[in-house]
């Protein structure tokens, strides 16, 4: 059991299910419905949020053993240390993105389960063959920016009201663009092996002091995207707190990359994912309260 707990990795599972939740929440004021009937499709949307992260975390260890075995903390993970096989552990994956696919349906409407389709096929098309879009120069931050800043939010809020509203297209923008440039994070402490690999990001093209800024860039400007959009659909000032991690990111990152923390990933990458989880909380409170 705790190996397959391992291979979801369950870090990374925050922050789907506090998207999940709270635009789940902001759906639930805006179309006026009782939070505590609400409560147990709520909470099965943010369990099928997490579990379609799952899969693709699950798919990406599958497809990148090789890569892994060379990390020197990512060899400890299942697959790679022969704990668990590549068939099973895929067999796995696709058993979850069928279980998440087949509640989406029964549970919620065409809104939300379209959504989930795309999220997990913009998974598949990012971690595995032919595609790989991992691989693929800048159309991997698209591929990851697009589900997990975008959709995952819509999907949330799809479970209980329509997602064409205007605040809505503002998250999506907001939140895209956020993970667009700052999901590089990931990427600094794996640089040597996903060079190996052919891994075409942002550090392995470019070189880590020239993606270093260009995190920095988007570390700032989905707040300027705020501050412009703000005249026409007012936000809370609260979305601007996430800014001090913002700079402590900053601070860290232009001094080392390759402090290791959770999962054989960087402190970078916990703050990045830390900071993400802060945002759509802060984005998504002052409209539930």
């Amino acid at each position: 059991m705790l190996r397959l707990i391992r291979l979801l990795r369950p870090f990374t599972l925050l922050a789907p299910a506090v998207g999940g939740l709270f635009f789940g929440l902001m759906g639930i004021k805006a179309a006026g419905l009782s939070v505590v009937n609400s409560l147990p499709l709520l909470f099965a949307s943010g369990f099928i949020l997490a579990m379609a992260n799952a899969s693709s975390n699950i798919m990406n260890q599958v497809f990148d053993v090789e890569v892994d075995a060379l990390h020197p903390e990512k060899r400890k993970r299942p697959i790679p240390n022969g704990e668990i096989s590549k068939e099973d552990a895929l067999a796995f994956a696709i058993f979850l993105m069928l279980l998440v696919i087949t509640l989406a349906g029964v549970l919620f409407g065409s809104y939300y389960s379209v959504s989930l389709g795309v999220i997990l096929f913009f998974s598949w098309m990012y971690n595995c063959p032919p595609i790989r879009m991992k691989k693929r120069y800048v159309l991997s931050n698209i591929a990851i920016a697009a589900p997990r800043g975008g959709l995952g939010i819509t999907c949330a809020y799809s479970a209980f009201a329509s997602p064409f509203n205007p605040i809505m297209y503002v998250a999506i923008f907001y939140f895209a663009l956020y993970v667009f440039g700052t999901n590089t994070l990931k990427d600094f402490a794996d640089a040597p092996y996903d060079k190996q690999a052919g891994v075409r990001n942002f550090v392995t093209v470019l070189g880590p002091e020239k993606a270093k800024e260009i995190v920095g860039l988007f570390l700032v400007v989905p707040w300027f995207f705020l501050l412009a959009v703000n005249y026409f659909i007012p936000v809370s000032m609260t979305n601007f707190v996430p800014l001090l991690i913002s700079a402590a990111i900053i601070s860290i990152m232009f001094r080392q990359t390759d402090t290791k923390s959770v999962e054989g990933n960087s402190l970078l990458w916990v703050l990045f994912y830390m900071q993400f989880s802060l945002m759509m909380i802060l984005f998504a409170l002052p409209l539930i309260l």
